[in-house]
């Protein structure tokens, strides 16, 4: 098994602060034929201005669940261009992507038809907890390489909107989840 546990960090210009932190853990093991990445999200401190958009009626496949606030991973096998973007929403709903190379041949990933994961609300935190079989993705690599991000809505008190990109590490000009580079954690 391998397991990593890790701290975001928000994409800026400057030295803006916020009044939350997002940290976790991730595990993935195979066991019995089964291919299994766990992973879990924290958000905790000060939320008040944190947008967290409320649970969905009927919690589905969705499309743009980045223009709001998103917990999202990238998976990838080390020396393929290919990789998986996963977008799940606080609001119970989620998708996944496979892309061909950088920002190339988006397609919705058909090997899944659902992806389960849990969210636990309070008043000072959002934990988000995923535990998925990914036997359909991916045979049997020796590795995984992957990404750990979110995107954060919020509002200040005159209710203007902005986001901000949190993830491992940063490694472009711009916040950009796709960058390999930004891959940091090998499984």
């Amino acid at each position: 098994m391998s397991y990593q546990s890790f701290s975001l960090v928000p994409f800026a210009s400057h030295s803006e602060t916020f009044p939350f932190t997002i940290s976790g853990d991730v595990s993935w093991e195979w066991k019995d034929g089964v291919n299994r990445l766990a992973l879990n999200y924290d958000l905790s401190g000060d939320l008040t201005s944190v947008m967290i958009p409320p649970a969905a009626a009927y919690p589905g496949r969705r499309d743009g669940l980045w223009e709001t606030t998103c917990f999202e991973c990238f998976l990838g096998i080390p020396g393929m261009e290919s990789y998986w973007e996963f977008n799940l929403s606080p609001a119970g709903d989620w998708n996944v992507y496979r892309f061909t190379g950088y920002r190339q041949g988006r397609e919705d990933e058909g090997a899944f038809v659902e992806v389960p994961f849990a969210i636990a609300p309070t008043s000072q935190s959002l934990s988000l907890h995923l535990d998925l079989d990914l036997t359909a993705l991916v045979s049997h690599p020796a590795s995984l390489e992957m990404a750990v991000t979110a995107v954060i809505e919020q509002r200040d008190k005159g209710g203007d909107r902005a986001l901000s990109y949190w993830a491992l590490a940063h490694k472009g000009d711009e916040a950009d989840f796709h960058l390999r580079g930004s891959f940091g954690l090998l499984l």
